[in-house]
């Protein structure tokens, strides 16, 4: 009988061990109880889709479009962007972002090597580090450092910080924290097709 307790023990923790390990599908992961793969209308209403605090379709395309939405219930983000082909009737989510704003940039900085080193453990990943300038700010003056971590099938999670120019601050863009979940689909869409 004993022995029986230790297999079915060691059988379980097995089974525990093999769950967390198998982490290297981006669906596996959620931002705000949202993955890749779902239907945004699980999570929203089409009402609330379409008081979303921002909406924006990229110029020139018909693939992609972005909802900025806010909800009182977020646990850990104060908002989250979703990009969705606005074409698809059932809003599959192909990428999911959540924002945290940040008075000083070093906490920022922080937080982001803090979720970098917490992927990185569980995915057994290392990431890509880059920085540059922010694409919406034709002065150059806002900028980013990025971690960016690639899944087996080339899907992507990313940890940002956005370090905004005091211009921009001053018309409410703010520094932030940003933590991605995207399809291989969406980068390509973001590299080709986006910002022609």
């Amino acid at each position: 009988m004993l022995f029986m307790r230790v297999f079915i023990a060691v059988l379980v923790l097995i089974l525990t061990l093999q769950s967390w390990t198998k982490a290297d599908d981006i669906r596996d992961f959620e931002i705000e109880g949202i993955s890749i793969g779902d239907s945004l209308l699980n999570h929203f209403t089409k009402k609330e889709l379409d008081n979303a605090l921002e909406i924006y379709n990229y110029p020139g395309s018909n693939k992609f479009i972005y909802y900025f939405l806010k909800k009182k219930n977020f646990e850990t983000y104060k908002y989250i962007q979703v990009h969705v082909n606005p074409l698809d009737k059932n809003f599959i989510v192909e990428s999911i972002e959540g924002h945290i704003q940040y008075k000083i940039i070093s906490e920022c900085h922080i937080k982001m090597k803090s979720v970098n080193k917490e992927l990185e453990n569980l995915l057994n990943i290392n990431s890509v580090e880059d920085e540059g300038a922010h694409v919406g700010d034709l002065s150059g003056n806002s900028v980013y450092k990025r971690n960016m971590l690639y899944f087996p099938n080339d899907d992507y999670a990313e940890i940002i910080c956005y370090d905004m120019s005091k211009d921009l601050e001053k018309q409410g863009k703010t520094d932030r924290l940003v933590v991605s979940l995207s399809t291989s689909k969406f980068m390509d869409f973001l590299n080709y097709d986006a910002y022609k």
